[in-house]
């Protein structure tokens, strides 16, 4: 039997539950694409696409091809868009896999159009529009040759057009103005295309941020699927507006209590002595610390929950322990459950003190043993 001291444990009912909101938020016509890359967000990327396909999500978004090819030998069936870059050398598994391609270059997407004619298949891509990440794309201007291009290559089919918020998340006037510009730019793009006769079947810019912020601009006229993650999680603003508010995060962080102490007035707590008692503490030491995701940053900033009752991170958080204070918890023992993500321990609150969105820290914790269960 395996010992396991730290759990990861997914609440597949409530992720199921989400899907169903954030659908029936989206009204008709606009497709979900649930997006599973960097492990499902934290959540496991297998276990989340096999609960996407019976949850009747519509696609399913990674990052790269390898995270295409694991869903695929997974045997997952939905639609998978590849949203980043991928490499000539990995045309030929590209095709194999019978994905979607995010394309941003003409030499790439002929390398994908010889190989799909090979093999007698057509290969469906997705042009990314950068219209103001910075990050990789065709700039707007460059939109309608490009589509050109690719309808010369027989064994293609352009399905979609995509581009990236880069501020959604932000409420700053500066910021939304910047979002309102980018939205705005996508649509004189697809109104070109429209008006060339080359507009494709599937039209994305939002994010869950931009689905709480700007949920009429990103769902409507030329716009018809969304790429969901942080909604879905349960982790987001939107869990306090409008529907929104019926979203419960699906993932929890557990570990054990290994070691309780008496340590005297005075005492240094971890390395670099970054915390000294002022008075006799009873603290307990924890099997978690920064290698297993446990941010070295929440060091003496953040809590964790004992018998749903707080109590601090004391000390540096070390590679693999942490220390808590537990004076005030008298009935703790060794063996004891502790949360450190949860229902008494937000992520978001977590998120918060260190200036990070939520999902930077539910990534990190990916290593650990994950349990699937399904309670209410």
């Amino acid at each position: 039997m395996a010992i396991n001291l730290n759990t990861v444990r997914i609440n597949s009912k409530w992720l199921a539950k989400n899907i169903e909101l954030v659908r029936e938020g989206l009204g008709n016509g606009v497709k979900l694409l649930f997006v599973v890359k960097a492990e499902g967000y934290g959540h496991g990327m297998l276990e989340v696409a096999r609960l996407a396909e019976e949850s009747g999500v519509d696609y399913l978004g990674v990052s790269d091809a390898a995270e295409g090819d694991k869903l695929r030998v997974a045997g997952i069936k939905l639609p998978i868009l590849i949203m980043g870059a991928s490499l000539n050398e990995h045309v030929k598994r590209l095709v194999e896999l019978d994905v979607d391609v995010a394309v941003t270059d003409v030499r790439f997407a002929q390398a994908l159009d010889q190989e799909s004619q090979a093999r007698g298949v057509r290969t469906s891509v997705h042009v990314n529009i950068d219209t103001g990440m910075g990050r990789f794309g065709v700039f707007p201007e460059q939109a309608v040759p490009i589509f050109r291009a690719l309808r010369s290559l027989s064994h293609l089919r352009i399905k979609g057009i995509f581009s990236h918020l880069s501020m959604s998340y932000l409420q700053g006037a500066a910021d939304r103005k910047y979002t309102l510009q980018q939205i705005e730019k996508f649509n004189q793009v697809l109104g070109a295309l429209d008006k060339a006769n080359m507009l494709p079947s599937l039209r994305h810019i939002a994010s869950s941020d931009a689905l709480v912020w700007y949920a009429n601009l990103v769902t409507q006229g030329y716009f018809n699927m969304v790429r969901i993650g942080e909604l879905i999680y349960g982790h987001n603003i939107a869990l306090n507006q409008g529907w929104g508010k019926e979203l419960k995060p699906a993932m929890s962080v557990t570990t054990r209590i290994v070691e309780i102490r008496e340590v005297p007035t005075g005492h240094y707590i971890g390395y670099g002595r970054a915390y000294r008692t002022n008075s006799p503490r009873r603290v307990a030491i924890l099997p978690i610390g920064y290698a297993h995701g446990l941010d070295l940053r929440l060091s003496s900033r953040a809590e964790v929950a004992v018998g749903g009752r707080r109590a601090p991170i004391i000390g540096e958080i070390c590679m693999n322990q942490a220390v808590i204070d537990i004076t005030e918890i008298d009935d703790a023992h060794v063996g004891d459950e502790v949360e450190v993500i949860g229902p008494h321990i937000p992520v978001t609150e977590l998120a918060h003190k260190v200036g990070v969105e939520p999902l930077e820290l539910l990534v990190s914790f990916s290593g650990i043993r994950h349990i699937y269960i399904d309670d209410d």
